[in-house]
């Protein structure tokens, strides 16, 4: 009869309604989950157990949890929260305690070699500073490879962005008491400050933009100089802040920026 299956029609199509309701509703939430876990794992990172956890005191509480990033959760909501362990196969989420937390308190490493711990913040190795890390290289290199080897941290050569933000690196990481007394010749790093694409015109790498500030030493950059200026092309930071231009190939220490967040 006409009606029977014009009631099967309908009931067809309201199936098939649902049916593409449900698709969608999972795609939003597997879509939300992935987004939730990318910005995440900005704040976590995979870090060496010993290293990190062997000249701290720390508590730690241990708790069911259900996945990893149910892990992070909870890690994220409590202060004094540094970083957690998570065991996958018994879905044990334990939280590593630093200044004031309350837990059961640890003067060494109790937990097994290899463990994953994931530390928020910066890296292990890194300096925290207004929202960025950073981090100086450990060998001296031509700026094209200090730019790979910031590249391999996932991270860039630094860019400065105020007169704060310069000082505060070169006390942090250039000033020495074995300094040369010239400036130049020591205790400086690159930066990825550069005018290789158009001379005069300085930009940043990672970023690619120009240049809002500058705090350049005496008689730089050597734009004013033709005979100098063809040839450098690369930015460094020296000990007391101020920015030089040198020769891209020259071999100096390298200051990688990334941001925590």
């Amino acid at each position: 009869m006409w009606w029977k299956d014009s009631k099967e029609t309908l009931h067809t199509i309201r199936f098939r309604n649902f049916r593409m309701f449900m698709w969608i509703f999972c795609i939003f939430v597997l879509f939300s989950i992935v987004v939730d876990s990318c910005t995440r794992t900005k704040w976590y990172s995979v870090t060496d157990t010993d290293t990190a956890l062997a000249n701290i005191t720390f508590s730690a509480v241990t708790s069911q949890s259900r996945c990893l990033l149910h892990c992070a959760r909870f890690c994220t909501k409590e202060v004094y929260c540094r970083g957690f362990f998570f065991d996958s196969p018994q879905r044990l989420c334990t939280e590593i305690l630093v200044e004031g937390g309350n837990g059961e308190t640890y003067q060494q490493n109790i937990f097994e070699t290899g463990f994953q711990l994931y530390w928020r913040g910066c890296d292990y190795g890194w300096i925290e500073h207004l929202g960025n890390c950073y981090f100086i290289g450990p060998s001296k290199l031509t700026w094209d490879e200090a730019k790979v080897a910031c590249l391999e941290f996932c991270s860039h050569l630094v860019e400065i962005e105020s007169k704060e933000e310069s000082e505060w690196l070169a006390q942090t990481f250039l000033k020495k008491n074995t300094c040369p007394s010239k400036i130049y010749h020591d205790c400086s790093s690159w930066t990825g400050g550069n005018d290789l694409q158009t001379e005069g015109h300085y930009v940043w790498d990672g970023s690619n933009s120009t240049f809002t500030f500058t705090f350049w030493y005496i008689d730089q950059p050597s734009v004013g100089m033709p005979d100098h200026a063809a040839r450098k092309d690369c930015i460094d930071i020296l000990r007391n802040g101020r920015w030089n231009d040198r020769p891209c190939s020259y071999q100096s220490s390298f200051i990688c920026e990334k941001s925590l967040y």
